[in-house]
C-alpha cells in the first residue's frame, strides 16, 4: 500500500541504469550467445566427423519397404503430349 506520508528514498546514488547501458548489456549478451552457438555447431561437426556412426538406411531395410518400378518411355500414355 502506498502512502503520501511515506518518506522519499534518501539513497539517490543508486540510479536505475539507462536505457543505453540496457541496451549495451542486451548487444554484448547477444554476441556472447552466437559466439557460443558457433563454436558448439563447430565442436559437434568435428565430432560427429571424428566418430563412428553409421549413417543411412540399412540394406534391409531399403529392400524390406522399397517397391522396384522401371519406366519406359513408350509405355507412357502422355508421351506424344509430351513431345509436341
Amino acid at each position: 500500500v502506498l502512502r503520501c506520508d511515506d518518506p522519499p528514498s534518501e539513497d539517490l546514488s543508486q540510479e536505475q541504469p539507462s536505457f543505453a547501458q540496457h541496451l549495451w548489456k542486451h548487444c554484448l549478451l547477444n554476441y556472447a550467445i552466437v559466439v557460443l552457438h558457433r563454436v558448439l555447431c563447430v565442436l559437434l561437426f568435428y565430432h560427429l566427423m571424428r566418430s563412428d556412426l553409421r549413417r543411412g538406411i540399412q540394406p534391409e531395410v531399403l529392400e524390406k519397404y522399397s517397391k522396384r518400378v522401371s519406366f519406359r518411355r513408350e509405355t507412357s500414355p502422355k508421351t506424344e503430349q509430351n513431345l509436341a
